[in-house]
């Protein structure tokens, strides 16, 4: 698949690192940093996924208008409001909000079949497009 395609084995030549989520906070973010090649990088940002945690008693656009980058020293890092169990709308306003420029950039870890990979493909296409006209069209009333 893609993804695997970009996978390589040595750690210090990759640019992406995918760790468990227990590591994503910024005491054991920073010890990963440490593990990495002295002098090749000089700061890291862990993603979080948070699950409902930015949703509640809040409307869902307000959610992804309250998102930002906590940074201490070396490290940052950003709690997304996304869930493996995210509804179609929340994932149509995730994607929208990342300003996401190609459907080729989205992983579609869920489709099995095909035809069903093709229908996810041409929803992110709609998506990215439809972020597009938003974006074109709040930047007329700025």
């Amino acid at each position: 698949s893609d993804i695997t395609a970009r996978a390589i084995a040595d750690r210090s030549r990759a640019q992406v690192h995918v760790i468990s989520n227990n590591l994503i906070n910024p005491a054991k973010l920073g010890m990963e940093l440490d593990k990495l090649t002295p002098g090749k990088w000089t700061h890291v940002l862990g993603v979080k996924p948070t699950g409902w945690t930015h949703s509640r008693g809040v409307s869902a656009d307000d959610s992804l208008r309250s998102v930002s980058v906590v940074t201490r020293g070396q490290v940052s890092v950003l709690e997304v409001p996304y869930s493996e169990h995210s509804s179609y709308s929340e994932m149509a306003r995730f994607v929208k909000f990342l300003q996401i420029k190609s459907d080729k950039d989205i992983i579609d870890t869920v489709s099995r079949r095909s035809q069903d990979s093709q229908r996810t493909r041409e929803t992110f296409k709609k998506w990215i497009a439809d972020s597009r006209n938003v974006s074109r069209t709040a930047s007329r009333f700025q």
